[in-house]
Formats: C-alpha cells, structure tokens, sequence
C-alpha cells in the first residue's frame, strides 16, 4: 500500500468481538420461561406460546405446520406472503380461523426481498399481536436450469429470494425480539439440497442457496444466543405436495422415491413436529443446529452414491478386464471383406450413405493420429486438414481410382483450419453439415453437395456458445438438427479435467438443437448425456445417442423436436462412438477396452514421428509394434436385442458404421493403424453383410504427392525440351504410371523395386531409394514431414530440425522465404524477392555455405515449407542442385500441398557453367506434381542475359496437358 496514512490507519483496526451468553441467570426473564426444566410434564413439554409470524404462510407445507403450532398452544400468527388477497387465499385463512376461533390470525402481502416492507409488517405484527416470539422462514423459490444457461440475473433471484430474504425477516424480527428482552426462536427451512445435488435435476442456483443459508444460520445463532434468541434450520427431504405433482414429474417422483430407503416422498405432517421441537421448551437448548427430514436418504448418502456410480458404470468397468486383446473373444459375422483403397484414405472418423445413389461420403482427417479431435484439437499446429471423400460402393469391379473419389470443396473460406468429426446429409434439400473442430474454435460448417459433381458449396459457419465440442449430427430437415458435444471442458483447455470428466462419466456432455429459420441460429440444449457421442433419429419419435463414457446407447422420446424424454438405455460391453440405422435396426460401432485404446493412441504419435521415435526408450518403440487396439461393431432392434457382429484387434479401433441392406454392402471406418499399412476398403461375396473398411495408416510421403495425380492416368512421362515453354505451357499436369505409384507407396519387396524402377523413366529411379528409407522407418508424422533420405545416420539434419523446431514462430510470420547457399542470389527479372530468411535472420549453424553441407540444408528447405504455411514466394539458390533432382521434386511437391499459399517459386544456380543444374527429365515431373495453385514458376542458372529455361505465368485455374 503506499500511501502510508492508509496504511497506519488499517493496521490500527479493532475488529468488534461477539459477545456471548453468561449463563441462564443472564437471559433476560421472559426467555428463561421458555426454557426446558424439571417441572414439565407432558402437557407443557412441547407447549407453544405467544406469537409466530410466518413467511410463505400460504403453502401447504407451512399451513400444515401452524396448524400443528396452533394445536399446541399459539396464540397469535402472521402469515405472510406475496399475495394474500386472491381468493384461493382467502378461502385457505378462513378455514383456519374456522378451525381455531378465538386466535388471532393476521395476514399481509409482502416481498421478503424488500427490508423496509418486511420491517413494517413485522412492526405491525407486533403490534396487533403483541410481540413476536417464533419467526418461520418458509418463503423460497426453486430453479432447474443447467448451469450453462442460466443467466446471473436468475441466479441472483434465487439467493435474494432464499438467502437474503431469509436474513432481512430475521433480523427485522430480531430486533422486535431484543427489545421485547423475551428471547425468541427462529426456524429457516434449508433443504437436502443444502448437503448434496440432488441429481438430475440441475439446481445451481437454488443449492448454492440453501447451502448459504445453514452458515447464515450458524452464524446468527452464535451471534443472538445472549438474547435468548435460538437460531436453527429444518432440511426436508422430497415432500409430497401440489408442487411435486403432475405427469410431467412422473419419472422424477419414481426416481426421488427409489432412491430412498422408506421407498416413498415425505408428507408435510412429518415435518410438524421437528419444527414444533424447536419451537417448545423440549427444544431449548438446539441452536445453531440442522436437522434433516428426509427418511434416511442423507445417512445413506455415501453408500448409496457409490453404488450408483458404480451401477451405472459397471459395463464399462468389466470392459476393462474381459476386453483386454489378450482376452478378447473374437467374432466374425460380417462374412468375408477386402480391402481397397490403398492409400488413400486415412483417420476416417464419419461416413453417411445416400443409398439413393449408392453413395458413401466419408469424412477423413490426416492428422488425427497427431491430434486429438474428441474435446477440441489437442494440438498447437496441425498442418493437415481434412478431406471429403464419395465412394461409388456400387462400382465395386473397376480400378479403385474410378470408386473413391474427393469432393470439391468450392468457397471454403476455412479450408486451412479444417478437422471433421460427424457429418449429416439431406437429400431432398442437399444440405450437408459438418462438425469441425478447428483450432479457431468448434464449429459446423454448412454445404450444399451436388451429387453429380461431387461438390459441396460452402454456405455458411454455424457458430454458438453450445456447440462448443461438437461430435455427431442427426438431420431433421435443412433448417433444423442435432449435435452432440461430447464434452464442457476442451483438452486444450485443461488435459486433466477434460479426462477427469471422460473417466468419471459426468453428465456434461449435450445433445443441442439447433434451428437455422429466420436467418438466425437458434440453439437449444435438449438432453444431457455423459460423453455424448453419437446421435441417430430412429424413427419420427425415438432419437438414440451414444454415451461413450457409460458405455451404452440412450433411448429418448421425443413428442417434439425440442422435448427429449429418456426411455431406457441399451447397455453395451464396449464404448460406442458413432450410431446409423439399417433395415430397422441400431448400427453401433465402438471401442472395446478403453485403457489399451488409450495406450495404442499414445503409441502412435511416438510411432509416426521419426524425430519422437528417435528421442523414445527401447519399451516405446517395441510398442509400436506389440500394441493393440480393440474394434466392435453391433446391431440392435428392439425386437432381437443386441447382436455383436465383429469384434477384433485387427484393425484397431472402429469409429462409425453403415450398411445398405438392399445392396448387401456395408462400410467400417478405423481411426488408427498398427505398425505397417493397413489402407483401404474391404468387400465380401458371401450373403453376409460385407463390410468396405477405409483405415488409416503410418503416413507415406510418397502416397502424398503422387496421390493428387491419379486419375488421368497415361503410360509414360512425355519428354520435355528446353524450347517448349513459355507461350505454349500454361499448368501442365501428367500422370505417374500407375504401377509405379503401387510399387513405391505399396509393400513391394526391394527385388521388386529393382525389377520395375530401373526400366521407368526418371524421376522414379531417385524415388526408389527414398521409398526404401522410409519404409524402413514407416512412421512419418503428418505436421512436420521432412526427408527420410539418409535419415538414420543423418545427425547434422537432427541437429538443424531441432533448432528450427525451436523457432516456430515464423509459422506465421514470414510469408516470402528465401533460401541461399554459396553465391548471392542474383535479382531476376520481375522477380522481387524479400529476404525474410536466410542464414543471417535464422541463426543456422556455420558452414553451410559449403555445398557439402547441402543435403542437411536441403532438408531444412523441406521442413520450413512444411511448417510455413503461409509462404506465398520461394527462391532458392547454390551449386547444390546438381544431382539433387529427387529431392528438389519433393520439396515442390510438398510445397504443393493444397491448403499452402506458395504461388512463385524460382530456382537459380549463380554459376556460369553451360551445364544444366538439374535433369531435364524432371521437369514434366515437377509440373506434374506442382498444383494449379503455383502462379509463376522460374528456372533459370547463371549470370547472362539468356532465356531462362523455364518461365510459366499464367492464372494456372484450368490444367493443360501437353
């Protein structure tokens, strides 16, 4: 503190002492009547005299009690109320001056929250009456809204109401009381909800409350005790009134009486007589005490928790010893399958059918082996976006390229931050949503999908603060579906309690209906459910949602789109994710055992990075291969009950699955892969059901680059000559053969490489080399993919990918990128590049001037493309190139990667020499893999003024093929 006046003026503060009761001969006369003493006998024990002034006087519980006051003695009452003049009010105080003539019963209108009211309704009790020697605190509200959407105001309500008001009429009649020199006694009603949650109702507010209300209690007790004045509370359990009824509250009171011991509610009489205790001599010496009315429920509270989680755990429990791989019980009635798509398509997390057209859409995301999408992407950087796929399940006799193809994505404006989860289509408004959980912010992304084009426009970006981790989608019509966000806490928000809620089974995760009419997004939660995964209209009023944590399927009524009653729950021995509907029967695919889920997915982000595997123990690398993860898919009809239909370790870890009945086929998608390369879709013959099964695998960075060429496919690469550019090349695109793309991306032995790839015509004879070191290593990470050359031995690049790893701040700084080694780069024409890297700005370690050092810097090229996403210009220089045609073809082809902003590369060599820096051969090659995005690629070598050999400018929008 710095003013020192401020400062010598706190430190010279006397706090004000409570002072407290000297004994009994200290009570003032009239309160040493009211207390307990061995002249009572049974008629005076529990005797009630003087004058009761009571809040909330007009309900059925506090009219039950002043009778039972009135029976034993009182003299004088105050009910009080927010309105005592309506007729049914009238009518309820009649009849009680009827049953008690010759009391005298006052009634008054009043706002417990409003002090100067409340003072002079007591002052006028006091004074028709005579005094005020008992105050009953009846008056309260109650609140069931989730703690999401209630809105402080409301909370405020509740505590002024139930807390506030309470302390204003207690001291309002405190002081009558202390004037009086007559001591007092003063009962709060509070509630169970006061000493736990009443669960499931969701009651924040009114819990918190009551909780505040037993310590304002205690605290008044200890404070007024020398004044004769008692201070205590009542807890009632659930008590059977009006309140409580209606078929609205069926299952409720079902739900409050089973988890009793009595079996039932309470009745309003069997709180009288706890009040009439502390209202009498019998009770003289309770204060500052809470007795809780509830028939047991609190004294069973911890045992009867327990065995609630448990019960409602149990499934997922025994899932964890009888699920272990090692234990596993396998099945198989899917028939017999193939798999197809040999990498292509990888961490396929959802897939919908249009069986109409025979049509699978999938939702993939390369790097989900890298990043977590259950509870918001995990990862700071995730490099690899998300793609479309529509796979022709019909034609199913063709090459696979004709099968599977990707969706194009027109307007997108987020195709740079895209992560899918579920997905939902309707046909007959083509309207596709799409959950993303994108590293900006949970989101789904609206599409219309033509299906003859194979197009998904953008519309718009549905954003709201309910969908904050959405999972699955079920589609009522264009305007309107449900979401499930799986959990409240993101893991990028907090690891630990995002896993303490998955664990623990919380009831946090939602089910969220969500209107689009009106041009505005309407949002509602509807249903919460523990891990809210998948989601799946059965019919027009049961909706099924997945509960991965509690590891069954919830069933719920729905007399209207935003009214979800639970039914009952299917229970599951495994955890399932995604749900569809097939023939009048529940689709579930899931996991097995979640702790080897867990450690297989661990495993995998050790596995696929060179540079983790590198740094991993001996046990962690063995377990790359040793690890398995559980896949199981199920059935369930109300009729038949669940039926397992394929339960194995084989292909680890099923997220989603769908079957057309009427063609016999069916689809499986896998989230992770074992060791080596499990890619594609499996088919079967059989009259059983057979299941296509897209799977991901350890990325392949040739399957990258050559995978973007595959349709168009000719037989050779056409030469290229020094003359033809220019004027007659705009943005050539050709095709690898399509053997050679198989052999290098497939499992081809090392013979076999020798026997094909030497007769292909460059590149592929540099490419053979580089598919054999990364095969051996076969566990490249889709952020930072680098060169797998040499990468076993190489510790000079090791060295310079950790300095670079360690500067991942250009990710977003530097958007022109120059790169130099030997000579200065010399200033092309029309060409001005910014040098906003090089080894000066960067810190590289010395000596990479020397072109012997070039391969490791060549490597660092290739890593900061990668990472610098948003580059718009490269140019590179150096007496390098010669003989490095390979790896200068990979760096174009991953800086082609869609979703970069590379548009102008330039490469020069700053010699004088007649010879070429690179094999003219490659060029086709380059261009071939080069993406219509590159809008000005140069090539060019010495200091004369000759024609560069390569100069393409153009809007690249439409490929040209020589």
């Amino acid at each position: 503190m710095s003013d020192p006046a401020a400062r010598a003026d706190l430190t010279k503060r006397q706090l004000p002492s409570m002072t407290l009761a000297k004994g009994i001969e200290s009570l003032p006369l009239a309160a040493q009547a009211h207390i307990a003493s061995t002249s009572d006998d049974s008629s005076t024990r529990f005797e009630v005299s003087g004058v009761a002034v009571v809040t909330g006087g007009l309900g059925t519980i506090a009219l039950t009690v002043v009778r039972a006051l009135l029976q034993h003695g009182l003299t004088g009452l105050m009910l009080l109320d927010l309105d005592v003049s309506s007729d049914s009010s009238k009518t309820k105080v009649e009849e009680l001056k009827e049953e008690f003539p010759g009391r005298k019963i006052e009634t008054e209108s009043v706002d417990v929250t409003d002090e100067e009211a409340v003072a002079k309704v007591m002052a006028t009790a006091a004074e028709k009456l005579g005094g005020i020697d008992y105050l009953l605190c009846f008056a309260g509200i109650v609140n069931c809204t989730h703690a999401l959407e209630l809105s402080p105001k409301v909370f405020r309500k509740l505590l002024d109401v139930n807390t506030t008001g309470s302390f204003i009429c207690a001291q309002a009649a405190a002081k009558h009381m202390v004037k009086a020199n007559a001591g007092g006694r003063i009962v709060f009603i509070a509630s169970i909800s006061a000493h736990r949650v009443n669960y499931p109702q969701p009651q924040v507010a009114y819990n918190t409350s009551k909780g505040a209300l037993l310590m304002l209690k205690s605290s008044l007790a200890a404070e007024w005790a020398q004044y004769g004045i008692t201070v205590n509370s009542v807890s009632p359990g659930y008590m059977d009134t009006i309140l409580n009824e209606g078929e609205g509250l069926a299952d409720a009171r079902k739900s409050w009486a089973d988890r009793n011991p009595n079996g039932r509610m309470g009745k309003p009489e069997e709180l009288s007589g706890t009040i009439l205790l502390l209202c009498s001599k019998a009770g003289s010496y309770i204060n500052g005490g809470d007795i809780v009315v509830d028939g047991g429920g609190v004294g069973i509270l911890a045992i009867g928790l327990l065995a609630s989680f448990v019960y409602e755990r149990i499934d997922l429990i025994q899932s964890f010893y009888y699920n272990a791989p090692s234990r596993l019980t396998k099945v198989n009635n899917i028939g017999r399958y193939e798999i197809k798509f040999q990498d292509q398509i990888r961490s396929c997390e959802d897939v919908l059918l249009i069986e109409e057209y025979h049509l699978a859409l999938l939702a993939c995301d390369p790097g989900r082996e890298r990043h977590n999408t259950v509870m918001g992407v995990f990862a700071g950087n995730v490099s690899n976006n998300a793609e479309l796929w529509a796979y022709d399940y019909e034609n199913t006799s063709g090459p696979d390229a004709e099968s599977l193809k990707k969706i194009n994505v027109n307007g997108f404006p987020h195709a740079n931050d895209f992560h899918t989860l579920g997905m939902a289509f309707d046909l007959k408004s083509s309207t596709l949503f799409v959950a993303s959980h994108a590293q900006a912010g949970s989101r789904v992304e609206h599409f219309t999908f033509d299906i003859a084009s194979l197009t998904a426009t953008y519309v718009q970006t549905i954003q709201h603060p309910l969908l904050n981790g959405p999972n699955s989608i079920a589609i009522i019509n264009e305007h309107e579906f449900y979401v499930t966000n799986d959990h409240y806490i993101l893991k990028k928000d907090s690891f630990l309690f995002s896993n303490l809620e998955t664990y623990l089974g919380t009831p946090t995760g939602t089910v969220v209906h969500v209107n689009l009419k009106d041009s505005e997004i309407n949002a509602k939660v509807v249903a919460r459910v523990p891990f809210a995964n998948g989601i799946e209209i059965i019919n027009s009023s049961t909706v099924a949602v997945a509960s991965s944590s509690r590891a069954g399927v919830y069933l719920f009524n729905t007399p209207n789109a935003t009214t979800f009653k639970q039914t009952s729950k299917i229970r599951l021995p495994f955890l399932p994710d995604n749900l569809s509907t097939s023939g009048g029967k529940l689709m579930i695919a899931g996991h097995g055992h979640l702790p080897a889920l867990a450690k297989f997915t661990h495993s995998r982000r050790i596995c696929n990075d060179p540079f983790e595997y590198e740094r991993a123990d001996v046990s962690a690398k063995e377990a790359c291969s040793t690890l398995e993860a559980v896949s199981w898919v199920s059935e369930w009809s109300e009729s038949e009950g669940l039926k397992h239909l394929y339960v194995d370790t084989e292909y680890p870890s099923s997220s989603t699955v769908v079957r057309d009945a009427g063609k016999g086929v069916g689809i499986i998608t896998g989230l992770y892969a074992k060791e080596q390369p499990i890619d594609g879709l499996v088919h079967a013959n059989e009259n059983s059901v057979p299941f296509p099964f897209p799977f991901p695998f350890p990325f392949l960075f040739l399957f990258l680059f050559l995978s973007s060429v595959v349709n168009g496919l000719k037989p050779d690469p056409i030469s290229f000559q020094p003359n033809d550019h220019g004027s007659q090349l705009k943005c050539h695109v050709l095709a690898a053969p399509n053997e050679v793309l198989r052999i290098i991306t497939g499992n081809a032995s090392e013979s076999l490489l020798d026997e094909k790839l030497p007769h292909a015509p460059p590149p592929y004879n540099d490419l053979k080399s580089m598919a054999l070191t990364c095969r051996r290593f076969n566990y490249f990470a889709t952020e930072n993919l680098y060169s797998c050359v040499d990468l076993s031995t190489d510790d000079a690049f090791l060295r310079l990918y950790r300095t670079f790893r360690d500067r991942l701040e250009l990710r977003t700084h530097c958007t022109q990128l120059m790169l130099r080694v030997g000579q200065n780069l010399p200033q092309e024409q029309g060409l001005n590049w910014d040098i906003l890297f090089d080894k000066a700005s960067t810190g590289l370690p010395p000596g990479l001037d020397d072109s012997d050092k070039a391969k490791p810097f060549l490597d660092i090229v290739f890593w900061c493309i990668v990472w610098l996403k948003n580059i718009q210009s490269l140019a590179m220089s150096g007496k390098w190139f010669s003989g490095k045609s390979g790896l200068i073809a990979y760096i174009l082809s991953v800086a082609s990667i869609p979703g970069r902003k590379l548009e102008r590369i330039a490469f020069t060599e700053d010699s004088d020499s007649e010879s070429s820096p690179v094999n003219l051969n490659m060029l086709p090659f380059w261009l071939e893999i080069i993406t219509h995005d590159i809008k000005h690629l140069k090539i060019a070598w010495g200091h004369s003024p000759r024609e560069p050999l390569l100069d393409v400018s153009s809007d690249c929008s439409q490929p040209y093929v020589l």
